[in-house]
């Protein structure tokens, strides 16, 4: 499996794991210019933006330290981007993480880190 299917099921794989928990993904992979985010989703009237992290479980770095100041910036353009696009979805929004461990020969495991430090205090 290359590095981009190994991607793409990781994507398949946290957005069952959401739905389970009660999300609905409302789109995928949205993109803004060169920025994209990997779901988002409406969970209790809240609009969440989840980045995905696809890791082999032996990785060094988590998926969640994975995530460094570009990547950051990139994300906060494209979740301020689709805020502007969709204003009437919801007052209140967050953005979460998954990490996806992906096992040889075994189902990936998915963590799910909720409201992640992203937005400041003053873009909500």
């Amino acid at each position: 499996m290359t590095k981009a299917e190994r991607g793409q099921a990781g994507e398949r794989n946290a957005e069952l794991h959401l739905r389970t928990k009660g999300f609905r993904v409302l789109n995928r992979n949205w993109r803004k210019g060169r920025d994209e985010i990997d779901l988002v989703c409406l969970h209790e009237g809240t609009l969440v933006f989840v980045e995905v992290r696809t890791r082999e479980e032996s990785a060094l770095i988590s998926g969640y330290h994975s995530v460094g100041y570009k990547k950051k910036r990139a994300l906060l353009r494209v979740c301020k981007a689709y805020l502007t696009s969709h204003r009437r979805q919801s007052a209140h929004y967050r953005f979460d993480l998954v990490e996806v461990r992906w096992k040889k020969k075994v189902k990936a495991t998915c963590l799910h880190y909720e409201n992640v430090a992203l937005f400041t205090d003053h873009s909500h």
